[in-house]
């Protein structure tokens, strides 16, 4: 019992941690940017644990997976809708980062920790790696497109 009780904790904690990291990145950019937006450091690190959570319940209670699963997906499209609206920005990068953090959590909650580590390193990658990706996109030309392709 005891030990039982340490691996769910154990796996609640690491998806807290994972969605913790791509949350404290949100934060620095929303306080480097002086703007509030939706999720930070707490949001992000709670649906980290969620995500880990919701494993849980797709198998103890399928009702209970798809109740949540499907409110916290609304939750992340009512935030879309409202940011977009408010600050007439079509971007979605936090919102599709929580939908990586809730994915991430539930690998660490199906066992699959190695693999939501590599997804939450990705996606910091691409977090922190905005402005430098924007200026290579710039930089860019046509013929250099075609080469890609």
């Amino acid at each position: 019992m005891f030990m039982e009780t340490l691996e769910v904790l154990k796996t609640l904690l690491f998806g807290l941690l994972l969605g913790a990291a791509i949350g404290l990145e949100r934060e620095r950019v929303s306080q480097k940017n002086k703007t509030t937006g939706f999720a930070g450091l707490r949001t992000f690190a709670l649906f980290g644990m969620f995500g880990s959570l919701l494993a849980t319940f797709e198998n103890t209670s399928p009702i209970l997976f798809y109740i949540f699963a499907g409110g916290l997906s609304l939750l992340i499209v009512t935030s879309y809708v409202l940011s977009t609206l408010r600050n007439k920005d079509l971007g979605g990068t936090t919102e599709i980062a929580l939908f990586v953090i809730l994915a991430a959590g539930y690998l660490v909650g199906i066992g699959e920790s190695i693999t939501a580590s590599i997804l939450t390193i990705i996606t910091l990658i691409l977090l922190h790696a905005k402005q430098n990706l924007h200026k290579i996109a710039s930089k860019i030309t046509g013929e250099e497109m075609k080469s890609i392709i």
